[in-house]
């Protein structure tokens, strides 16, 4: 889920750089803030000055590789980071680094860690018998090289087969012939054991043209890079080929033990001075069980280790702790959430806890067997925005020492030194809350960014998802909704407000919470020179007033051949099915789908053919949905994908579906001009009609949004504090700087990408040259050149965009209560009729309740 969530974050704000000119003083948008006193101080608690440290450039950036963490470590005062730099045009390059970031002098260092070099002509290198060896090609550590520039041994005949003793000669290398040649070096378990030392694992690994080579070697290191002493780890044992170490560290007496598991656990002993005491000696004491759940493993203080691991069900993560001294294990508990739903981002021990941990939020202090973790740092009130924790630290009561990335822009990692601010010596603003189900990344980063150039206002947020959704998704979205609503009711609701799909702004302004922001629009200085898609400004609105900000939006609408369905004028579900027989026996009005996927269909196009968003009057017992009924009950109960997959010419097939007339509607998403060349004219090859879900009413697409939307409450006591943040997504600078995040509700901007659905796709050379190439696109297994469209075609596309006023309706309860009623249907036990006026009672029911 926190995978998921991070995926929705990036691909919502990669370019977050929004001009906040107008967050300072009130410039006239209303009277001062006022200020909640006990908000106030709740916006001034976990709060941390940031002081960067820099740290030194690694490598310069570019497509030839890259520096990242393995590891950071704390140590005699100073925090450490091993970094690994990646050289893709030659892996055996590739360096460990250790930098030392020493927060008392607020600098940092850097050493490049010495390599222990491997001399392949002290091993046997028959791990392959002659031919090419041919790993799967990964760009990150392979490199080729021609015949004539390797020394190793080669075929007799070049072509595999025995390999000779000798080393190659010229003559016995085939010409110009390229050989596929791996080698390269990395680092992992790095850890410091004292003030003055770092051990680690080299793993080298060699692959030519008759040799290979792996080996596990472990290296010891003073913290000025220096190699003190390294050797070869034993992989392997009598009954098992691979065994892979899981932990390091260091014992009282000066040895280093390593332990590894496979079918059981082993244990390694290294002398001081790099000297194999014991080798893979099994273990049976109380860590296994806990090793074979493969946990994390948190190096504390005083010889503890902490388990983090999954249950038996793996909805739940557990901790234990183990003493290395007295060789005991601790009882279980339950971990936190944010690490049970692995919502965290980076996970170390403490110094002055047993566990740090960060979120988006901020960061953590947590002890084993507690209920819950406490909240250090809080990184929205302390002005903070990071993409990226890597490590953090404790130095004492009021310091914390982090590795960071500001955003995913960014180039390379920071540092920084973290000092607890008093909440007194802060000075009070007015609080404004910004509510979500989840808040997403750019929000975060806007609002932080707000706050930072504010004087008057502070944004706080507040995330309604709660736990229980990660166990029963369905469950726990029912209960974060009952949270907003619950808080709406007490009079709580958020002063911004961003929407979920399935949030019913209807119901909210039947409960006359929300303020009209056409109103702050109109009565904006700079906003209400711009121009808008006006239709936008309808599909959003209610007795015509609008009332939610919706930045970014695409048009989802079904299509069709021009030369199957005309105009589309006279376009239902009568027409559709006159289409159908003309089309033969075998034509589908739709690509793959079930029954409960055709409903859904239908609601989220046309429910405002049965519900009036602005009374809430329903008006399912109809013919028109009784046409979709029918319609729906021709569709198959489920779906056999796996045997559709399985079927060789499947895509082939797909690809062909609308040339070929044997389907008539594909769904289709105007979101960018540009990706449309090639479904139009690649699926299609002609002209085409956007006729939308056969309804009676003719308006069966929609607009949804593509980003956040944002409502402000009505009963805010600062709603020109919140109209100061919220007003920035509608400003020309911000739709220019996200205009591909969806098409733009500023019409010059959406002016632009129209034009941009003209030109030929494009990337840009190093020397910053622009170089054009064809859209291309595969017919039967052929491929084909398409063109872009003309200006013509384009705008015939745009004024179809600017034509659609309807937003699209997701209501899961009212979907649910359509389903399960339809089943009646289906089986034949009641008639569509009887069906369409329960469906009608009901759905009426849930929506008066809800108004």
């Amino acid at each position: 889920m926190k995978r998921f969530k991070k995926i929705l974050g990036i691909t919502l704000a990669l370019a977050m750089t929004v001009s906040l000119c107008s967050c300072g003083k009130n410039n006239g948008n209303g009277p001062a803030g006022k200020i909640d006193k006990e908000a106030a101080a709740a916006a001034k608690q976990n709060v941390y000055s940031f002081d960067e440290i820099k740290l030194p450039t690694l490598y310069e950036s570019s497509d030839n590789g890259y520096a990242y963490c393995m590891n950071t470590f704390f140590a005699d005062g100073k925090m450490y980071l091993a970094m690994q730099v990646e050289d893709y045009s030659n892996p055996a390059n590739s360096t460990m680094h250790i930098v030392t970031i020493d927060t008392a002098n607020k600098q940092s260092t850097e050493v490049a860690v010495e390599k222990s070099v491997v001399d392949r002509s002290q091993y046997d290198l028959s791990g392959i018998e002659g031919g090419a060896y041919n790993p799967m090609p990964l760009a990150y550590n392979s490199v080729y090289a021609t015949a004539t520039l390797l020394d190793e041994a080669v075929s007799d005949t070049g072509e595999g087969g025995s390999t000779t003793d000798e080393p190659a000669t010229e003559d016995s290398l085939v010409p110009e012939e390229e050989t596929y040649v791996d080698e390269y070096y990395r680092f992992g378990e790095i850890q410091a054991l004292d003030d003055n030392t770092i051990i680690g694992i080299q793993y080298y690994s060699y692959y030519g043209a008759a040799e290979s080579l792996d080996l596990k070697r472990l290296c010891n290191w003073n913290v000025d890079g220096t190699l003190k002493w390294a050797i070869d780890l034993n992989c392997q044992t009598e009954n098992e080929d691979y065994i892979d170490c899981r932990e390091i560290y260091g014992n009282e007496d000066g040895t280093i033990s390593l332990i590894f598991m496979g079918e059981k656990m082993y244990e390694t002993i290294v002398s001081a001075d790099g000297e194999i005491a014991e080798d893979l000696k099994p273990v049976n004491d109380a860590r296994v069980e806990v090793f074979e759940k493969y946990p994390t493993i948190l190096q504390g203080a005083d010889g503890k280790d902490i388990y983090i691991y999954s249950g038996d069900d793996y909805t739940k993560q557990y901790i234990c702790t183990y003493d290395r001294k007295t060789k005991t294990l601790s009882e279980e508990s339950e971990a936190p959430a944010a690490i049970s739903y692995y919502q965290y981002d980076t996970l170390v021990a403490g110094q002055k806890s047993d566990i740090i941990y960060t979120t988006s939020e901020g960061i953590f202090a947590y002890n084993v067997g507690d209920a819950d973790a406490t909240k250090k740092m809080d990184f929205v009130n302390s002005d903070v925005f990071l993409s990226q924790v890597y490590g953090v630290y404790e130095i004492d009561d009021e310091h914390l020492v982090i590795a960071y990335t500001e955003s995913y822009e960014a180039d390379g990692m920071s540092s920084a030194l973290l000092t607890y601010k008093d909440p007194s010596s802060i000075p009070d603003k007015a609080v404004l809350t910004l509510g979500a189900l989840f808040v997403p990344y750019d929000v975060r980063r806007s609002a932080i960014e707000f706050n930072r150039n504010n004087e008057e206002y502070r944004i706080v947020l507040k995330d309604y998802e709660i736990d229980e959704m990660y166990d029963d998704y369905q469950e726990g979205m029912k209960k974060s909704y009952e949270a907003l609503n619950n808080d709406i009711v007490a009079g709580k609701m958020p002063d911004i407000l961003i929407m979920d799909s399935e949030m019913n702004i209807s119901n909210y302004v039947a409960k006359g919470v929300l303020a009209d922001v056409g109103k702050l629009i109109a009565d904006d200085p700079e906003l209400s020179k711009v121009e808008y898609l006006q239709n936008v400004f309808d599909a959003y609105s209610i007795g015509g007033k609008l009332y939610e900000v919706v930045p970014n939006f695409g048009i989802a609408v079904p299509v069709a051949k021009k030369s199957l369905v005309g105009d589309g004028s006279d376009w239902n579900m009568a027409k559709m099915k006159e289409v159908l027989k003309s089309m033969g026996p075998e034509a589908k009005a739709i690509g793959e789908m079930t029954r409960d996927g055709v409903m859904e269909y239908a609601l989220r196009f046309c429910a405002n053919d049965f519900i009036d968003m602005e009374s809430g009057k329903c008006n399912f017992n109809t013919e028109n949905f009784i046409s979709m009924m029918e319609f729906a009950k021709e569709f198959p109960e489920e779906i056999d994908w796996n045997s559709i997959y399985e079927d060789d010419s499947f895509w082939t097939s797909h690809e062909s579906q609308y040339r070929d007339n044997r389907t008539l509607l594909m769904s289709l998403y105007i979101s960018d001009f540009k990706d449309l060349t090639t479904t139009i004219k690649g699926y299609f090859g002609e002209e085409i009609s956007f006729v939308g879900f056969p309804t009676d009413s003719g308006k069966g697409a929609v607009i949804e949004s593509s980003g956040n939307g944002f409502v402000i409450s009505a009963r805010s006591k600062n709603i020109a504090g919140a109209w100061q943040y919220v007003r920035q997504f509608l400003t020309e600078d911000y739709a220019k700087e996200h205009n591909n995040y969806g098409l733009s509700v500023v019409k010059s901007v959406f002016d632009e990408q129209v034009k941009a659905g003209t030109e030929k796709p494009f990337w840009i050379n190093e020397d910053g040259t622009k170089e054009e190439y064809d859209y291309t696109w595969y017919v039967n297994g052929e491929e084909i050149t398409i063109s872009p469209f003309t200006e013509e075609e384009v705008n015939v596309i745009a004024d179809f965009v600017k034509s659609v006023d309807r937003a699209a309706y997701v209501n899961n309860n009212v979907l649910n209560i359509i389903n399960e009623e339809m089943g009646a249907f289906y089986s034949g036990q009641k008639s569509a009729k009887d069906v369409a006026d329960i469906i009608q009672s009901r759905v009426q029911i849930y929506v008066d309740e809800n108004r």
